[in-house]
């Protein structure tokens, strides 16, 4: 594919996004069994509505099963309604610090692990994550 590409010279940009397009094409498959951060996520990224036009080609000239990308659309459409919108931050590393954390490559993790909560509905506000990275992460 990037032979065909680098033949054609394309721009690097539209190269990378055909490779992402191409490649996020199976995570659809899984769309059922995502846990709902996963899915928040993959809903989420930058040209889903792209990845989604073009699974559903995909799979209606394949084997006709729009399951998914009617479940995706869903997802997709709720965000766009507002229901969902943005990212579900409770706390971030100003937070962290408060709380007595040192600064380094944990803080992403940490925060990952609230944002994941967080889309799953688990934690709400920042009260209840900063009480969930005290019982969990300070020592």
């Amino acid at each position: 594919r990037r032979k065909i590409a680098d033949r054609l010279k394309m721009p690097r940009a539209e190269v990378e996004r055909i490779q992402w397009l191409v490649a996020d094409q199976d995570k659809f498959k899984d769309a059922f069994k995502m846990r709902e951060s996963t899915l928040q996520r993959f809903v989420r990224e930058p040209g889903f509505d792209e990845l989604l036009a073009l699974h559903r080609t995909v799979a209606s000239i394949t084997d006709g099963n729009l399951a998914n990308y009617e479940f995706c659309l869903s997802r997709y459409e709720t965000l766009l309604q507002g229901a969902d919108s943005g990212s579900p931050k409770l706390v971030d590393g100003k937070d962290l610090i408060q709380l007595g954390l040192a600064p380094g490559p944990g803080f992403s993790e940490i925060l990952k692990v609230i944002e994941d909560l967080a889309f799953e509905n688990r934690l709400r506000t920042k009260e209840e994550a900063l009480e969930y990275v005290v019982r969990h992460f300070v020592k």
